[in-house]
């Protein structure tokens, strides 16, 4: 028969004592602990709440915004059609086009937490379809070739929407005389070199090109200098002259911007 182990009765007397404390669900640890689970989940549920509350606020706002845009936009072009002088007609169509352009870049709907990051591609068709709308040469096309994964800031979204309003409205206004034929192609992507990484919007047309004689500066052009400007961006400009047998002009705008990650 083995012999009877015995253990000390007061080191077991006093582990089982520790361990029934413990394990005890009225002990005052585990009331502490649970009143604390409670507080914060109850916080966090508050902070959820104020933050949706706020993101709500926050897309009423820009709504509200670009709805009194686009009513500005409407009397403005109204105001165009019953005007007497072509100088003010112009003028007034071309600051609805502006006005529009906002607007509908505040109205889009977004993405991200904060709904402040749209996608380019869908802005861009948008604003290129309302555009094409603009000349009544049928013979000139836009042509878009624009990557599918750019986000952008909505307020980054308005600067570049602004540049390709200008450019294009230049192009269709300038470059295409006497019904003449051709191209108006907008890009924009993702480009990487050894300068670094960059949004890269290109608008380029086959016209005939700049008229060497020609040094003014209009409004249109102001917008795109202030709109670059804004972007923190580059403005590159392959000058081709009328003259010199290279058609068309092509505008180039660099933003430094870092790589997208795929998944």
């Amino acid at each position: 028969m083995p012999p009877k182990t015995h253990e000390p009765s007061g080191l077991s007397e006093a582990s089982t004592g520790q361990s029934m404390d413990v394990e005890s669900e009225d002990s005052p640890a585990r009331s502490q602990i649970g009143g604390l689970g409670q507080s914060i989940d109850g916080q966090l549920h508050i902070a959820l709440e104020e933050n949706r509350r706020l993101q709500l606020a926050l897309q009423t706002v820009r709504h509200s915004a670009g709805n009194q845009l686009a009513l500005l936009s409407a009397m403005l072009a109204r105001q165009a059609r019953v005007s007497g002088d072509p100088s003010i007609q112009q003028a007034l169509k071309s600051a609805q086009r502006r006005v529009h352009t906002i607007a509908e870049t505040l109205r889009i709907d977004g993405a991200g937490e904060d709904g402040e990051f749209v996608n380019a591609k869908p802005l861009i068709e948008r604003l290129a379809e309302g555009l094409s709308d603009l000349t009544a040469n049928a013979e000139v096309k836009i042509e878009l070739d624009i990557s599918e994964d750019i986000a952008l800031q909505r307020d980054q979204a308005i600067s570049f929407m602004l540049i390709i309003n200008e450019l294009v409205v230049n192009s269709l206004k300038h470059a295409f005389p006497q019904n003449m034929t051709g191209e108006i192609r907008i890009r924009f992507s993702q480009v990487s070199n050894a300068a670094g990484h960059f949004l890269a919007l290109e608008v380029e047309d086959n016209g005939i090109g700049r008229v060497r004689d020609d040094a003014t500066a209009g409004l249109g052009t102001t917008v795109i200098l202030a709109a670059v400007q804004s972007l923190h961006a580059k403005l590159v400009e392959d000058r081709r002259f009328a003259d010199d047998g290279r058609r068309g002009i092509k505008t180039v705008v660099l933003k430094p911007h870092p790589p997208t990650l795929k998944s």
